[in-house]
């Protein structure tokens, strides 16, 4: 935990300082008011979690990339309708070699580099000399919109919008700032320093014609959810005939295409989204709301972790569920994006769509519930079939599956 302001002067200032701190604290001579009284167990609790989590169990990206002894550099990004994107990178300004790497669901940036320097891919990418950048979706915390606190309407998007808005703020944001670090003449604009703010979705919607070739390489590399946001993504540039940035595009067991051994999960999924009680309807977010289930859960992962046959059984459990998927799924609730601050998040929404898409046998983009939502939304009755635009895609792609992968096995 970093130091407040406060300790800081209290601790590298004079004794006097120190001194007459201590003395308005306590409601004396400065004048101020006294310490506010918590809730009777707050000391408690607060006691008590950090015995359980530990002092360094709460990290953000930042952290683990300048622990790591890597650049750092925060940069917020502003979607088309009004979400504030961190995007996460490590910058390399001269490179023209540049990464996009893009999470999956219930994942954040912090995936990437949460390995340490000898097994994060982020790292690796840097290491070969590529500017890497590393995106977040809008369920990843602060989960800001221009308008401020929200509310409920916050959570209401879904896969069409994390591929076009998101993924379109974040590649326009790079080719914004690639094209004006290079010194080339077409520079949209000039970058602004740490935290600066920029439309994204304004650059990414392409140049006047005759614009010279970027003076950089983009390529992006997603897993799961991410993956299916880039192909979104790319699809809905090309059929628009807008330039999309990319290089190429590796993706890791990408989500949308779910038409061979669906987990039981998805089966879940797919029932709750056919009853009438609209339990993946409205406006809200799925993740653990509360620190304490937060802290609970990570107590019980460390406890499955001192037991090896309780973690055994965990990850029996699991695999029954995600179709023998051979993950270490007790650990993972162990990484550092999942904390007593907050957690990633995606929305009931996108769970719905993921859901369309297992029922529907179709990669296709969210369905309204009806063919006049659809048409006023689409112009068609039906939601575009995202799979069918492959042939539109202009750039190498890799898929990438892990043979013991069951989420997302193999043969999709």
């Amino acid at each position: 935990a970093r130091p407040s302001p406060a300790s800081q002067a209290a601790v590298g200032g004079p004794k006097g300082a120190a001194a007459n701190g201590e003395a308005t604290g306590a409601g004396g001579a400065g004048g101020g008011p006294g310490p506010q009284r918590l809730w009777p167990g707050a000391e408690f609790f607060g006691a008590s979690t950090q015995e359980i989590v530990g002092h360094d169990s709460v990290v953000t990206c930042e952290d683990l990339i300048r622990q790591a002894g890597y650049p750092y550099e925060m940069i917020e990004v502003e979607t088309e309708d009004g979400y504030i994107l961190r995007l996460d990178r490590i910058p390399r300004r001269g490179a023209r070699d540049v990464v996009l790497f893009q999470h999956g669901v219930l994942d954040s940036s912090q995936g990437w580099v949460a390995n340490g320097v000898l097994a994060s891919m982020a790292f690796a990418a840097y290491d070969r000399g590529l500017d890497v950048f590393l995106g977040n979706f809008r369920g990843v915390p602060p989960r800001k919109k221009r308008e401020g606190n929200v509310g409920s309407s916050f959570w209401h998007y879904t896969g069409n919008e994390i591929g076009i808005f998101d993924v379109g703020a974040i590649v326009g944001e790079i080719h914004a700032r690639k094209t004006a670090e290079l010194g080339a003449a077409e520079a949209a604009a000039s970058p602004g320093g740490k935290g600066a703010k920029r439309r994204g979705r304004a650059a990414a919607a392409g140049p006047p014609e005759g614009e010279p070739e970027p003076p950089y390489r983009l390529q992006a590399v997603a897993h799961s959810l991410g993956g299916l946001a880039l192909l979104v993504y790319i699809t809905h540039m090309l059929q628009a005939d807008l330039p999309h940035r990319l290089q190429r595009m590796i993706l890791l067991t990408p989500a949308g295409y779910h038409h061979h051994g669906t987990p039981l999960i998805g089966y879940i999924f797919m029932l709750i989204d056919a009853l009438p009680f609209g339990l993946l309807k409205g406006n809200r977010g799925l993740y653990l709301i509360h620190g304490f289930l937060r802290l609970f859960m990570h107590k019980l992962a460390k406890d499955l972790q001192s037991v090896p046959a309780l973690g055994q059984l965990s990850n029996g459990l699991c695999q029954f569920f995600f179709a023998k998927d051979a993950s270490q799924w007790d650990r993972a609730l162990l990484m550092p994006h999942f904390n007593m601050e907050s957690m990633p998040a995606f929305s009931v929404l996108t769970a719905s769509h993921l859901a369309q898409i297992c029922a529907s046998r179709r990669f296709q983009l969210y369905d309204y519930g009806s063919a006049a939502a659809n048409k006023e939304k689409y112009g068609l009755s039906t939601p575009p079939d995202v799979a069918a635009r492959y042939g539109l895609i202009d750039i190498p792609v890799d898929l990438v599956a892990g043979l013991g992968g069951g989420i997302i096995p193999p043969p999709n």
